[in-house]
């Protein structure tokens, strides 16, 4: 699931978010799910902007 998130936003501040939660919450063992994600970003970045475009107006996870 995080991958097709962070596909879709190409964003390193996603990842970071998802980092601090796997270190506060390790019994869920996010950390390959995390790496793939952000395999995710580094893949795909020719079409980041048509993709972010893709991302409701105001739409955050901060």
């Amino acid at each position: 699931m995080f991958e097709d998130i962070s596909e879709k936003l190409q964003s390193k501040k996603f990842i970071k978010c998802l980092r601090e939660l796997d270190k506060k919450y390790p019994q869920l063992k996010m950390t390959k799910d995390i790496d793939l994600a952000e395999q995710y970003i580094e893949k795909d970045t020719i079409d980041s902007a048509y993709q972010l475009s893709l991302v409701p107006a105001g739409f955050s996870f901060v």
